[in-house]
């Protein structure tokens, strides 16, 4: 009984293995990663002044679409838009250092500070995250308003500015 059972075990083992594809020998040279289709920077910027009541605070935001982008500046949770300005040209250039510095600014996770001051979250692909360090936040900040560019930027803070003027009345 027992040689019947090995002999039906080993014609089982020789059959499947018969079946088996067998591997070519490794290459030489490994297979290389291939690289994103695109090196675009696209995502969003949302940075806020602050937690206090409007209208004595405001934020703005910055999604990057390719070669363009939309920039709004909000008082803060009004849920209304003081400047909006959609589909402007990006600068290839300005929008890559973007992204190059908000891959080196560390997302707080869970370790977040609420202390009520400014914030600073983005999700631009690969790299995401959220800060409440101006210090180290500051100069992906900086990058952000280079593409939005420095007129236009402007712009939407003194529009914001008119609005909450004209809250205080």
């Amino acid at each position: 009984m027992r040689m019947v059972l090995a002999g039906l075990l080993a014609t089982m083992l020789l059959a499947g293995c018969a079946g088996a594809d067998v591997d070519p020998a490794p290459s030489a040279t490994p297979t290389p990663t291939p690289e994103p289709a695109s090196d675009v920077c696209e995502g969003t910027v949302h940075w806020s002044a602050g937690s206090m009541a409007p209208p004595h605070s405001h934020s703005w935001e910055l999604t990057l679409a390719g070669d363009t982008a939309d920039f709004v500046v909000s008082p803060s949770f009004t849920g209304e838009e003081s400047y909006r300005d959609e589909g402007f040209a990006v600068d290839e250039d300005a929008a890559r250092d973007l992204c190059l510095a908000f891959a080196e600014v560390a997302d707080e996770g869970e370790d977040r500070q609420m202390d009520g001051g400014p914030t600073l979250t983005w999700d631009l692909g690969r790299h995401s995250g959220y800060s409440t360090v101006p210090s180290s936040f500051g100069e992906a900040r900086d990058r952000a308003v280079d593409v939005i560019g420095q007129d236009r930027f402007d712009e939407g803070i003194a529009a914001y500015e008119a609005w909450r003027d004209a809250q205080d009345g």
